[in-house]
């Protein structure tokens, strides 16, 4: 240190240009960070074009000045990002992989409930073209989708006075309950203004049983414009199998 001069003395050297390449060639690029940088460490010494420091400038368009600070930090990021995929091959292959195994089980799992859900839905079908009789059970596996981490119950009972179906028979529904009470509910492949009445007076027959107060619901993969206000009048939720509300 000199203090004759208020400074530091620095010793220079002129190299040529090709022994300036070797120098930098003997100089290792340093380790990425053990963390990832924040946008505000990036960002709290950026220089704008008029001298001051980002975010100390008051004046002038600071809507359009916080945009080119976070155009500069996005480019920086982008450019250590690239870089650190260039030197580290390995790590940008296995980022690859883990994203095509992620990507595979996510689709399988899909398939996998697309199937489930098809197999149901035909097996409800069936039973309403009378092909099979175990629609409650296939039934109550649309439930536990739409109705999750719920009690699911199935209930029958002989309506000796056709009061449902105009003749004597064996009907059928579910019974859900969760946090937001009792349900009754009845599962269609399609409901359009035909079934609106069926399914009125067969909600009636069981509300009258002491086992309530019971809310009404129907499952339907399809439903007709026409039927939902129906529905809505007499007071009957209506969802389609992925559990959304249609009226």
């Amino acid at each position: 240190y000199d203090g004759a001069c208020g400074g530091y003395l620095y010793h220079s050297k002129i190299l040529s240009p090709n022994a300036i390449e070797e120098k930098l060639k003997t100089i290792e690029r340093p380790n990425p960070p053990d963390c990832r940088p924040e946008l505000i460490d990036i960002t709290k010494n950026y220089t704008t074009n008029d001298g001051t420091v980002g975010g100390d400038n008051n004046s002038g368009d600071i809507e359009g000045e916080k945009e080119d600070r976070d155009e500069a930090a996005y480019e920086q990021i982008k450019n250590y990002l690239i870089d650190i995929l260039n030197d580290e091959p390995d790590l940008l292959s296995g980022l690859i992989n883990d994203a095509r195994s992620s990507l595979a089980s996510e689709l399988m799992g899909e398939l996998e409930n697309f199937t489930e859900s098809s197999r149901n839905e035909l097996a409800v079908m069936h039973s309403e073209l009378g092909l099979a009789d175990n629609a409650l059970e296939a039934s109550g596996n649309i439930l536990g989708r739409v109705f999750k981490d719920a009690t699911i119950s199935e209930w029958e009972a002989e309506d000796e006075t056709g009061y449902v179906m105009g003749w004597s028979d064996i009907v059928g529904l579910h019974v859900v309950e969760n946090t937001s009470g009792k349900y009754l509910v009845k599962v269609k492949t399609h409901l359009d203004k035909s079934y609106a009445s069926i399914a009125i007076r067969l909600f009636e027959f069981f509300s009258n049983s002491d086992q309530g107060p019971f809310k009404n619901a129907i499952i339907a993969s399809t439903v007709t414009e026409d039927v939902r206000q129906i529905m809505k009048n007499a007071k009957i939720s209506v969802f389609n199998f992925v559990g959304t509300q249609i009226c």
